[in-house]
């Protein structure tokens, strides 16, 4: 009888034990996920200029971001197009690779929540006041943005770059 307590007392503590790791295990953090999202936060104020031909000017940009989503407005001077807009995209929290609008301050949430983003700019040859761009977020709080500008009143056909600092 003593060696078959013996066994049990065995196998209970081999169970506790493998109980215990696998809860240690499976209640760990991802890290990386967390990382990923915390690595490409673009909350925030952003400061810098655009640059487009010959022309140039400082602009001031400010994204909230919830997941992989961004919304923000821009406020630039020297561009018309600058003025003061409405800013919808999408980042890749893996790349830091982000695409967006530049879009009249005036457009209706419905309007906007109707674009894609990363759709081809052919998608918004009949909309006016559409500005298209597209660049990398870097960690430690920088973007160079390329943009074209696509049926603007004002500067239709327009290409050039934002490059915009984390404040």
């Amino acid at each position: 009888m003593p060696n078959f307590i013996n066994k049990q007392k065995v196998m209970k503590a081999y169970f506790i034990i493998l109980f215990t790791v696998f809860i240690f295990i499976s209640c760990g953090d991802d890290s990386s996920t967390n990382n990923e999202v915390s690595r490409f936060d673009v909350t925030g104020e952003w400061l810098g200029v655009w640059q487009g031909g010959t022309n140039n000017g400082d602009v001031r940009v400010t994204f909230e971001q919830n997941g992989s989503e961004i919304r923000g407005s821009a406020i630039g001077n020297g561009n018309p197009c600058l003025n003061e807009n409405t800013i919808w995209g999408v980042i890749d929290l893996e790349t830091g690779y982000a695409e967006m609008l530049i879009l009249d301050v005036n457009i209706t949430e419905a309007e906007m929540l109707a674009l894609n983003p990363a759709a081809p700019k052919e998608t918004f040859q009949d909309m006016e006041h559409v500005i298209i761009t597209n660049g990398f977020f870097t960690e430690d709080g920088h973007i160079s943005l390329h943009y074209e500008v696509i049926e603007w009143t004002f500067c239709g056909g327009a290409i050039g770059t934002i490059d915009l600092d984390k404040s």
